[in-house]
């Protein structure tokens, strides 16, 4: 009989690493209760048979089936202890590998861990070694644990390299390529531009050794975002231009979206509005076609900025429409993001002279006094309205009183300095002049001033004051003074 068992155990051996599993099964089968019958069912053969049942049902596709035996042989593994702690180790990693498939990545995570750990104090070092550690990081990636993701991956690459599995240590390089994008992103939300900038150098590094791949576009994509919050407006727009060629290349639509989009921003950086609005129109048409609503939210903003920029305000105010209406259906009425689509389309509407401006700056205004009191955000929505009102024949008390607060709300949430400051006292000063209250104008006006010269440039204040005392610029005499000294041509 044991001669028999060997035959067939063989036999089953070799007809599954030919891939024949019709005919290996059955023998595979036979060898296992063989095996069971000579040996009793804790020793090392039945483990061996149970291990092979196993491999043959994760080749068919059979996971569950699979993993049913994995584990069943490592339970056998654990009790037969130190002479099959190799076989151990590598079993777990198949078990690691079988969860990872149906994307239970939790409970995977300790398992491929564990099993990188036992083959490293077994001395393996060969391709099961690296899929364990690139499972490990793999699920580290899906629970945002990106150090140790990014740990793992490295690791992964470097065995699989070392091992000649060239194909394989690229599917892990497109793993720390996402490892490094997400730790990019996530230090670019947080505002932390210079962590993100060298990150998505980094992920771009190595994207380039994948070819021409997704992976390259969406870190070129990411590269040229860090330029353009560090206003680097060559970099933005060489890496998004490289984004869109490729892109197209690919033919992938939701990636070359991206790219269109981050072009577009580029060229809005560089003062080049008309060049950027088509762009975002056809990254707009691909978000919508992908129901992709964030990413379409932030291109419809980016066109609508776009059009105003160029003058094209009834454009802008349609797009600002159809923004507000996406926004509301998915973010509701009380959220933030549909304060800031309405606070744009106020400027529009008040850029037309369009009365309903002023109902859309009182709704900003209730907005930001519930969801963000005491804030640079606040003292922009008393401005706005103030701004609105100062210009309305009977608001000249309401708008001084807006504005007036808007200086307090500034000063206190960013200090007596800054750029949001010096506005509320333009226009402050715009309030007074509307009440012909010429002495408190030049008062106001001398502060704003003041605050922006310590930027260095108060060149907004002279044509705010220029533009707001019009003929009158004589009748505050430090004003225009002010205004003479630094050549700005007015009448007086």
């Amino acid at each position: 009989m044991a001669a028999d068992y060997r035959k067939i155990q063989d036999e089953s051996v070799r007809l599954l690493d030919a891939d024949d599993y019709e005919h290996a099964e059955p023998l595979a089968r036979q060898a296992l209760t063989l095996a069971q019958k000579l040996f009793g069912k804790t020793h090392a053969e039945v483990a061996d048979c149970t291990h092979n049942l196993a491999v043959l049902h994760r080749a068919r596709g059979e996971n569950a089936k699979a993993l049913a035996m994995f584990e069943r042989a490592l339970a056998l593994e654990e009790a037969l202890g130190e002479p099959r702690r190799e076989d151990l180790a590598r079993t777990l990693g198949d078990i690691a590998n079988l969860i990872v498939r149906s994307q239970k990545f939790e409970r995977a995570r300790p398992i491929a861990e564990r099993a990188a750990i036992a083959m490293k104090a077994c001395g393996v070092c060969d391709h099961d070694l690296a899929f364990a550690l690139n499972d490990a990081a793999l699920c580290a990636y899906q629970a945002g644990d990106m150090e140790a993701a990014r740990t793992a991956s490295e690791e992964a690459i470097a065995v699989f390299e070392r091992n000649g599995a060239h194909t394989d240590a690229t599917e892990a390089t497109e793993l720390l390529v996402k490892v490094n994008a997400r730790t990019g992103c996530d230090a670019f939300d947080r505002g932390d531009i210079a962590t993100a900038s060298k990150v998505f150098g980094e992920a771009l590094v190595l994207a380039e050794t994948l070819g021409e791949s997704i992976e390259l576009v969406n870190a070129l994509v990411n590269v040229s975002a860090a330029a353009a919050a560090e206003e680097d407006v060559e970099r933005a727009a060489s890496t998004a231009q490289r984004a869109v060629d490729l892109g197209r290349k690919l033919g992938v639509d939701d990636v070359l979206a991206n790219a269109l989009y981050r072009r577009a921003c580029a060229h809005a950086l560089a003062g080049e509005d008309a060049q950027a609005i088509p762009l975002a129109e056809r990254a707009i048409e691909m978000y919508r076609r992908h129901k992709e609503t964030a990413r379409l939210i932030f291109a419809m903003r980016l066109l609508g900025d776009s059009q105003n920029e160029i003058e094209a305000t009834r454009d802008a105010c349609r797009t600002f429409v159809e923004m507000r209406k996406i926004v509301r259906r998915h973010f509701g009425d009380d959220s933030l993001d549909l304060t800031v689509v309405e606070e744009q389309l106020a400027h529009c509407y008040s850029d037309l002279e369009d009365d309903r401006a002023g109902a859309l700056y009182r709704r900003v205004l209730a907005a930001r006094e519930r969801l963000a009191p005491a804030s640079e955000d606040l003292a922009f929505a008393l401005n706005n309205l103030a701004l609105w009102l100062s210009d309305i024949e009977g608001s000249e008390d309401e708008a001084t009183a807006l504005a007036k607060r808007a200086i307090d709300v500034a000063t206190e949430a960013l200090g007596p300095q800054g750029d949001t400051t010096a506005e509320c006292w333009d226009t402050f000063a715009r309030t007074r002049v509307a009440t012909e209250d010429f002495a408190g104008a030049d008062d106001a006006f001398m502060r704003a001033f003041e605050i922006r010269e310590e930027s260095g440039d108060a060149r907004e204040t002279v044509e705010e004051a220029v533009d707001a005392l019009g003929d009158n610029l004589h009748r505050c005499p430090r004003v225009e003074a002010y205004v003479r000294r630094h050549e700005v041509g007015s009448t007086s």
